[in-house]
């Protein structure tokens, strides 16, 4: 039997080498396992739609108008500011006015500021094209105290209709605040240049004002002349009887403290007083119809209330009268904030009535009338 011929020896380690060709095979597989994660990752990215502006609600609409309507306000009045100090408008009384114009702006920028300024997404904004650059330089327009007058008076209108019907209680009280403050300044710019009040601007009668014209704003359901809390229609929803109480007890605290001063301010005063008075004793008495404590034991008025010592001293006196409206200031605008949207045009009125009162009695000017907590003096 012949034997099988011998096989060469193999070299050291020789049998655990792997054919070169496997292992070509081997990497190329493991790099392309490697890859896939990196390539579906990138697929993914390259299939989701870049990010958008988020669609603003009612509320944020409501905010970013005031606060634009702010901001253009104040870059308006600035603007008829420089025109007044240049001599470029004309005035009778430069000092008055610039002392109004400089209120436009200083309140405008604090309005813009307690709403939140523009909103900013931080998504970026579209990348320009070559094509889009202008072809000439941007022109500054100056603005006139009048233009100043007719934008004050749109813009009110607007805060005022934002604030009957937005939703949020806060930011209707904060932006009701604003479309006061910015119907006593179109008052106050109407006489500072002599032009007559714009329309939407409407005027309290002159005896719940101390004598003195004062604005109110049609942009409430109805005018602050003619509305009153006395039918149930107007009744503010929301408030609690604690609600309709306070504002019993403000009206009716407002009306004893006239019929005080009545008894010791000069004859000039007399008769203003005595006209405020009974026109809150009115108001009281229907607030308390509509709370349905008139003529009940759950009655909160009083007989009398506390006022300060020494109103012969007619800068007592003075205060007193002052600050009575500015207590029904910001109880109304506290109410304001508690109402249900839709039915606070009785409180609206209250709060543009009593902004109006205080001044007309020598109340200093404020940016934010119903907030004591933000208001600062003119």
């Amino acid at each position: 039997m012949t034997s099988a011929p011998a096989r060469p020896a193999r070299t050291p380690g020789e049998h655990a080498r792997p054919d070169r060709q496997r292992v070509r095979r081997l990497r190329a597989t493991v790099a392309a396992l490697a890859l896939l994660p990196v390539l579906a990752a990138c697929g993914v990215r390259l299939e989701t739609p870049a990010p958008t502006e988020p669609a603003p609600d009612a509320l944020e609409q409501a905010r970013a108008r005031t606060v634009d309507a702010a901001l253009e306000l104040a870059q308006a009045a600035t603007s008829a500011r420089e025109a007044v100090t240049q001599g470029t408008e004309p005035s009778a009384d430069p000092t008055s006015l610039t002392l109004v114009l400089d209120d436009v702006a200083a309140y405008s920028v604090q309005h813009a500021q307690q709403l939140g300024g523009t909103y900013d997404s931080g998504l970026p904004g579209p990348t320009p094209t070559p094509t889009s650059t202008p072809t000439s330089a941007p022109t500054s327009t100056t603005a006139s105290s009048g233009e100043v007058l007719a934008l004050l008076a749109d813009a009110a209108a607007t805060a005022l209709d934002d604030a009957a019907t937005v939703q949020d209680g806060p930011l209707a009280r904060l932006v009701a605040s604003v479309g006061a403050a910015r119907t006593d300044l179109a008052q106050r710019l109407a006489t500072a240049t002599g032009q007559p009040v714009p329309e939407g601007i409407s005027q309290v009668p002159a005896s719940t004002t101390g004598g003195a014209t004062a604005p109110t704003s049609s942009a409430a359901p109805t005018s602050a002349a003619s509305q009153s809390p006395g039918a149930a229609s107007d009744a503010p929803g929301g408030l609690a009887s604690d609600d309709l109480d306070a504002l019993v007890l403000a009206e009716d605290q407002a009306g004893y403290g006239y019929e005080v001063l009545a008894a010791v301010l000069g004859d000039d005063q007399r008769d203003d007083a005595r006209a405020a008075a009974a026109d809150h004793r009115e108001r009281a008495e229907q607030w308390a119809v509509l709370a349905g404590t008139t003529g009940t034991s759950a009655d909160p008025r009083r007989v009398a209330y506390t006022v300060p010592t020494g109103l012969t001293d007619p800068a007592v006196a003075a205060e007193l009268a002052r600050t009575l409206p500015q207590t029904l200031t910001d109880t109304y605008g506290s109410m304001i904030a508690r109402a249900d949207a839709g039915t606070r045009g009785t409180l609206l009125d209250g709060l543009l009535r009593s902004t109006a009162e205080a001044h007309a009695w020598g109340a200093a000017p404020v940016a934010f009338p119903g907030m004591p907590e933000l208001a600062v003096a003119g």
